[in-house]
């Protein structure tokens, strides 16, 4: 076990922090990098609430690590006014330590559901 700042604020026990790389940071390299002692990603990769819910669920059995999710911005104009991507994001921030935006400017109303939850933002 390494202790640095990055593994008190995040929990885990190395630290190494997986990136979320599209399709590639599926759960099964999620679970694998938690169980390992580092901090896995999952990709959102747009998939509905209720899928995203399921997936961390099972995520969640495959580790007792910790894991984040991974939302990539560019294409999604008024981002934060979609409801069902604020759902997305009220999952992860219920699931995950973690919530990754990547590509824009912190957005006010996705940091607050996250930190409601007792997630990290981060961007």
């Amino acid at each position: 076990m390494l202790v640095t700042r990055f593994t008190e604020l995040i929990g885990c026990t190395i630290p190494i922090r997986q990136a979320g790389m599209g399709a590639l940071a599926n759960k099964q390299l999620a679970a694998a990098v938690a169980n390992a002692g580092g901090q896995g990603m999952l990709s959102w990769g747009g998939m509905p609430a209720d899928k995203l819910a399921d997936t961390l669920d099972d995520l969640g059995k495959q580790t007792t690590g910790v894991f984040g999710v991974y939302f990539l911005i560019p294409g999604f104009e008024g981002f934060e006014e979609e409801a069902e991507v604020r759902e997305c994001v009220r999952v992860a921030a219920a699931r995950a330590k973690v919530i990754d935006f990547f590509y824009t400017d912190p957005v006010p109303g996705l940091v607050e559901p996250v930190h409601h939850f007792g997630a990290l933002a981060c961007w």
